[in-house]
């Protein structure tokens, strides 16, 4: 016996009631979605695709509204969801990414704070786990604040099997693991990703190296400024010097992060499990080849007053405003490892 779609739109009609009338922006639309389906809607501008979209996931505004059919996600039909169980499923279950910026995210908001504010909101549990013998460089600092403010941290010694098991429990526990080792650093542990991927349904596995999880680099070391320099980040700033100069402090890792951060995205909206695999190289390759926005033979920031702004980009076509470089604050303390590891060996039989 087949499975159920885990999506059906049944004769959905969505309207918008204004001055001068009803306009009828959906009007009748039905299809199903399987599980692992992928499904294109295509149609010309104004023939309501994106209204299709809302009114799926409950987003549609007054004037407009639903006004007959069925949206069924897993048999549970989301045109009679009251608000509440809608957000749970939002961001949760079910996601839209919208075609534009502008209303994907709030612009006077901070990207991170958004970011973090949607994984709590989902009541998600974002655990940092450490090798007690190595703990993070950068504890006590502003930047390990930075990048770990919300998350609980445990340390654990992977040279003793208990601690080993602990981190087996945490590991079965968990729907995304992130980890930044080597391969055979999971492996000496006797972790493998895609074993892991087949206990859960719709898990997702990121690993973020250097070099990627194959190839006769897969167990080099790399740090953010000599991957970035291996992927042809130095070409970007050759002609503009003499020689090529220094192009940014470890910019392989954010780099490498914003890729990382849209491969698990859509891996967990997809439902389906997933190994992502990273290469730092491959990552600042990839965004030097890039199309990109063209800025011109020689790009330079330079301070301006263009729009009332101190900070601009000259470029061949002239002045391009740009926003002015800020610090990055940290939302909170960083926790501390004694105090959330007590926690997760209580709340996890550790």
């Amino acid at each position: 016996m087949a499975d159920a779609p885990t999506l059906v739109v049944d004769d959905l009609h969505t309207h918008f009631f204004t001055k001068e009338g009803v306009a009828k922006a959906v009007n009748g639309v039905s299809f199903s979605v399987n599980k692992g389906e992928i499904m294109g809607l295509v149609g010309e501008s104004g023939s309501g695709k994106t209204v299709t979209g809302f009114s799926i996931i409950g987003l549609v505004d007054p004037p407009g509204r639903v006004i007959s059919g069925q949206v069924l996600f897993n048999g549970e039909n989301l045109v009679t969801a009251n608000q509440e169980r809608l957000r749970h499923l939002r961001g949760n279950r079910l996601a839209m990414i919208f075609q534009d910026p502008m209303m994907t995210l709030n612009p006077v908001l901070r990207i991170d704070t958004q970011m973090i504010e949607t994984v709590f909101a989902h009541d998600k549990t974002v655990s940092k786990v450490e090798a007690r013998q190595r703990p993070d460089g950068t504890r006590g600092t502003g930047l390990f604040d930075l990048l770990n403010a919300g998350k609980e941290c445990i340390a654990l010694d992977f040279r003793h099997d208990e601690d080993r098991r602990s981190l087996g429990r945490l590991l079965e526990a968990a729907d995304i693991v992130i980890e930044g080792f080597r391969p055979r650093v999971m492996e000496n542990l006797g972790i493998f990703p895609e074993a892991w991927l087949e206990q859960g349904e719709g898990r997702v596995w990121l690993s973020i190296s250097g070099y990627g999880r194959t190839g006769p680099g897969r167990n080099w070391i790399a740090f953010g400024d000599d991957a970035a320099v291996a992927g042809g980040a130095a070409t970007v700033v050759e002609g503009f010097e003499d020689s090529p100069v220094f192009c940014g402090d470890a910019i392989a890792d954010p780099v490498g992060g914003l890729y990382a951060a849209i491969a698990v995205m859509a891996a967990w909206n997809s439902g389906l499990g997933h190994v992502i695999d990273v290469a730092l190289r491959e990552a600042i390759g990839h965004a030097v080849a890039g199309p990109g926005l063209d800025l011109g033979e020689e790009p330079r920031v330079v301070p301006s007053s263009v729009g009332g702004s101190e900070w601009a980009l000259l470029t061949s076509e002239g002045l391009r405003e740009i926003a002015e470089p800020r610090a990055r604050m940290a939302s909170s303390k960083g926790s501390a490892v004694d105090e959330d590891g007590r926690r997760l060996r209580t709340e996890f039989s550790l």
